[in-house]
């Protein structure tokens, strides 16, 4: 999939992410390194990004109760703390950031609502 949007940068996975709130959680940006302060808006069904790191969502709307996809390509495997973030909020107080690393993996930023299973590729975040 990543290969039809920029030939350099493989898939290197996919995150489910459930809403365990009670509101509407945006998750319509992305930043990527180098420049992790630079915002790119995401787009349901493609991919978005820098020249080493994409991010594909399912929607940018996940609705009370329901998960959306997060998918991953990376030119640049390497980087080891967050490469990749998404930043979440869903407007009455719970937000935060999502973080990746280079390989796709979740980077834990100590965001006390979020639970994830790295075994199953789930992040819950909960009010």
């Amino acid at each position: 999939m990543c290969y039809a949007a920029t030939p350099t940068q493989p898939d290197v996975g996919i995150w489910r992410v459930l809403n365990n709130t009670n509101n509407t959680i945006h998750i319509s940006k992305m930043t990527a390194q180098p420049d992790l302060n630079h915002t790119v808006s995401t787009v349901p069904f493609d991919y978005v990004g820098t020249l080493k790191f994409l991010v594909g969502v399912s929607d940018t709307r996940i609705n009370p109760g329901q998960y959306q996809y997060l998918a991953f390509c990376s030119a640049d495997q390497e980087p080891k703390g967050v490469a990749i973030q998404v930043p979440y909020n869903n407007g009455i107080g719970v937000s935060g950031i999502l973080g990746f690393t280079g390989s796709g993996n979740f980077y834990s930023r100590r965001d006390p609502q979020i639970a994830a299973d790295s075994n199953s590729r789930v992040i819950t975040i909960n009010p």
